[in-house]
């Protein structure tokens, strides 16, 4: 008989034929849940380079963290109570807490408030040891302006985005129909958006007076962006 790991306690039916006579008969059973192994349990997180909340954002990012207990044998652990805290070194990240009762993993998701640029160490305790190896979140401080005037009088004219060089980034900025006017990939603080179309039916015409819209890709996710307006007017 195979009973499934992860079921603490419950009535097992043990029924067997003796001579085409069934035999049944019920007792109940106490099984001890696999050993959490630290080594194997992972702390994954949804993105790996996250925005400071201010400075052209107009919002505080956050992450999803993921924390999944594994059994000695590799095998995520079903049923399994115990806590989980999550905590980074310099507190850019707040601590937080949850019971593990999933049957694959458990969830955590952490808002920050950050207020510098670097880096951060996240580490996962399961009631006060650590689990599995360190990951690692960069935070960017990037200043985004919300608008540009390119009439030549020296006053802005350029989109200049600091500290977005050297991410890798993906910036789109969209009329007010939600049609592309202008792409960059990646995007150049040495060939900065000017005011003026490089793609559809705009492309190599400068750009009217009015709100547009754009959104910023950074790092190696689909889920690292910005989204907000910017004003051009000449």
């Amino acid at each position: 008989m195979t009973l499934v790991a992860g079921r603490d306690t419950g009535a097992v039916t043990l029924q067997a034929e003796v001579e085409r006579k069934v035999l049944t008969n019920t007792e109940t059973v106490h099984l001890v849940n696999p050993s959490v192994s630290l080594e194997l349990s992972t702390i994954t997180v949804d993105t790996d380079m996250l925005f400071l909340p201010q400075r052209g954002t107009g919002r505080a990012d956050s992450t999803l963290i993921r924390v999944t207990l594994i059994d000695e044998t590799g095998v995520p652990l079903g049923n399994h109570t115990g806590t989980v805290q999550v905590q980074s070194t310099g507190g850019l990240l707040a601590s937080s807490t949850a019971e593990y009762v999933d049957s694959l993993a458990a969830y955590i998701t952490t808002m920050y408030s950050p207020t510098e640029a670097g880096e951060a160490q996240i580490s996962a305790t399961y009631n006060g040891e650590l689990l599995g190896e360190e990951i690692q979140i960069r935070f960017i401080d990037v200043e985004i302006p919300q608008g540009i005037s390119p009439n030549g009088d020296g006053l802005n004219e350029t989109w200049i985005l600091s500290g977005l060089d050297g991410v890798g980034s993906q910036v789109t900025v969209y009329n007010a129909q939600g049609e592309a006017v202008y792409y960059a990939s990646p995007y150049s603080n040495e060939d900065p958006f000017l005011g003026t179309s490089n793609v559809g039916a705009m492309a190599g015409n400068e750009l009217p007076n009015g709100t547009y819209y754009f959104r910023i890709a950074y790092g190696d996710t689909e889920r690292n962006e910005v989204y907000n307006y910017l004003i051009i007017q000449r």
